[in-house]
């Protein structure tokens, strides 16, 4: 059976590859430390397979492990201050990035992990709220509060630089 459930994973984890890594750099916004978590994420998932009881509850699962591993990492990034030479080099390194609306991006990048985490799996991944509060390790109903709440204040946000950019133009 161990077999049969580790093939499982594996298959999905090929399949969707792209779809992980997209997820994770939407998180973190640098190429590298995206594969380095996805790499983390794939080799934590392949250890503890076992302990997925039903395998067609396989997407939420490696999400989770996917979103914990990420968490992980932003905290010790947190903890480690970048050089002057680090912080120098980030500042003219150019930034490419995958939205097209820099507003909405810059919005989202405002957001705490936990409510980016919530609209990130709703709208960009596709998620039911089963899915999203199985991930979250959270109450159904939590998740849709906060995700309301998160989209009022989104919506709030995004306005007010409208305006702000109607001003200024």
């Amino acid at each position: 059976m161990f077999d049969t459930h580790r093939k499982s994973v594996e298959a999905y984890l090929v399949e969707n590859q792209k779809a992980h890594y997209r997820y994770i750099y939407g998180m973190v916004k640098n190429p590298a430390d995206a594969m380095d978590i996805l790499q983390d994420s794939i080799v934590k998932a392949l250890k503890k397979c076992r302990q997925l009881e039903d395998i067609d509850k396989v997407k939420p699962w490696f999400y989770r492990v996917m979103t914990t591993t990420t968490y992980d990492f932003m905290r010790k990034q947190r903890r480690q201050l970048p050089t002057e030479d680090e912080a120098i080099e980030h500042q003219t390194k150019p930034h490419y990035d995958t939205y097209e609306d820099l507003d909405l991006d810059d919005a989202l990048s405002k957001l705490s992990f936990y409510e980016q985490t919530i609209l990130r799996l709703k709208y960009f991944e596709e998620m039911t709220f089963v899915q999203i509060a199985s991930i979250m390790d959270e109450n159904v109903n939590t998740i849709k509060t906060k995700l309301y709440k998160t989209l009022k204040e989104l919506r709030i946000a995004l306005d007010e630089e409208e305006i702000g950019n109607e001003l200024d133009g």
